[in-house]
């Protein structure tokens, strides 16, 4: 069905749609509401209601005014949702997701924007390349290649980093975390003397975590600043400060400072 001859409705007043089994649109169209089995779309589309479907695949922008309900989802551009979103499967998207209101996938992999107003839970994976932001996460893993604001907490099984600028949450509840910096473009061939005296010289830009405490059984940290770290085992990468910890330190950088430290001011004289 094309958008010419599919309940699309352009004026202001929008009509109900009815349940279609496969709905294909191109251009920008308008619905009070969708419900469909299967749903291509080729442009722009706003819902002013709710949305139910069942398989979508779209492109460009949609913006979703209520709630949006469906079992998978493949997409590429912006998808805005006002209400809650409940996806069964998985969402893939290439471009930016905007949600004002709960968050529950089966699993979701989004390439770009992810900003969550609400709360979110993924039952199994969540993977994002590129800006995560959202009060609090709870997930079975979080594979990250990007940055993260998180205003809350962080519940999962495995947490893997890739910090690519500065990032920021509360408190992080994992098995395992990994939490690394993406290497200076050239330096991931260097061996690792070469690589470190490399990012002294060039420097590794903002990307680090700022945390205020860290619950796991492995952590492995370079760029992290975490206020308290409980874990069985522990090894501290480069550039780490842990204000206090509980656990075994396996490992730690010499340009990390782990434990409580006191700076004084050189005596009266010695400055210029």
């Amino acid at each position: 069905m094309s958008a010419a001859s599919s309940s699309a409705v352009p004026g202001p007043s929008p009509a109900p749609t009815d349940r279609s089994k496969f709905l294909r649109d191109r251009g920008v169209v308008r619905y009070a509401t969708l419900t469909a089995s299967a749903w291509r779309l080729q442009g722009a589309a706003r819902i002013v209601g709710d949305a139910e479907i069942g398989v979508a695949e779209i492109s460009d922008r949609v913006t979703i005014g209520g709630r949006l309900t469906a079992e998978q989802i493949e997409a590429h551009g912006l998808l805005e949702v006002h209400g809650p979103t409940e996806i069964s499967g998985r969402l893939r998207l290439r471009g930016s997701y905007r949600g004002d209101a709960e968050f529950h996938a089966g699993e979701a992999e989004i390439d770009g924007l992810a900003q969550f107003a609400g709360p979110v839970r993924v039952d199994r994976g969540l993977s994002v390349t590129g800006l995560l932001d959202a009060p609090r996460i709870e997930a079975h893993t979080l594979v990250l290649r990007g940055a993260l604001q998180l205003r809350g907490d962080l519940s999962v099984t495995l947490f893997d980093a890739t910090l690519r600028g500065p990032s920021t949450l509360e408190h992080l509840t994992a098995d395992t975390v990994r939490i690394t910096r993406e290497a200076v473009p050239m330096q991931s061939w260097m061996p690792t003397p070469l690589r470190h005296l490399a990012r002294q010289v060039l420097g590794r830009g903002e990307a680090g975590l700022s945390v205020l405490r860290i619950d796991a059984r492995s952590a492995e940290l370079e760029g992290v600043h975490v206020g308290y770290l409980k874990a069985d085992t522990i090894t501290v990468g480069a550039d780490c400060r842990i204000d206090r910890y509980d656990g075994r330190i396996l490992r730690a950088h010499p340009s990390s400072r782990v434990g409580p430290s006191s700076v004084s001011p050189p005596p009266y004289g010695m400055t210029r």
